[in-house]
């Protein structure tokens, strides 16, 4: 199991579930979340792991990677917008509680440039931009849709002025990694090259196109 699968599969099974009224669809994308969360949610510091083995019962090497930690922050607002008023009451204070403590772990360990570094808590990993995209555009929103407090206005706005700060006069965004592989400990992390990537740019679009929100 992969933290990416909340953005790259469940909000698409919502998303049909609720435009075809489908109810075994939402109910799936709604345990989807649940199970992601039971298996990669670490309460010790609000962060999530990379991925999860049933096979082996742990989670690899153990890594909170800054990129497999934004699909959640940006998946889950878009997943809670999505649901609307289709969602029980006590899930939705559950994952938005969930969503809080998560928050304010990023908070913590934004780095004074304003982005985040690609193994959250490893400051000698480098500075990765399209996580921190995903983090600027999820907190942004959660702001814009009461989850979280306007306090973290701030901290999506620094975010959103490293990345500008990281785009070529092309329009290139730069020092984003690249394809990532659930890896045995953080130097496998740290080796993963930077290079112009599509969901790079496409990240960054959606920050600034948040940033830009009224």
């Amino acid at each position: 199991m992969w933290i990416d699968t909340i953005f790259m599969a469940v909000l698409f099974l919502n998303r049909m579930g609720q435009s075809y009224q489908n109810q075994a669809w939402i109910s799936e994308a709604q345990k989807q979340i649940l199970i992601h969360i039971k298996y990669m949610y670490e309460k010790k510091n609000g962060l999530f792991y990379h991925g999860w083995s049933f096979q082996r019962n742990d989670n690899y090497g153990g890594i909170f990677w800054c990129r497999g930690n934004s699909w959640f922050t940006l998946g889950m607002v878009d997943f809670l917008e999505s649901c609307g008023e289709n969602i029980d009451r006590g899930i939705y204070e559950y994952l938005t509680d969930t969503y809080q403590a998560h928050a304010a772990a990023l908070k913590k360990l934004q780095a004074p440039s304003g982005l985040w570094h690609t193994v959250l808590d490893d400051k000698d990993s480098y500075e990765e931009v399209s996580g921190s995209s995903a983090m600027a555009a999820g907190i942004r929103k959660a702001v814009r849709l009461g989850i979280l407090r306007e306090e973290y206005l701030s901290v999506a706005e620094k975010a959103v002025e490293a990345i500008c700060a990281n785009i070529a006069s092309d329009g290139t965004v730069l020092n984003v990694s690249a394809g990532t592989g659930i890896g045995e400990d953080a130097e496998h992390y740290k080796k993963i090259m930077k290079a112009p990537m599509a969901y790079g740019q496409s990240l960054a679009l959606i920050a600034l196109c948040e940033a830009l929100f009224e």
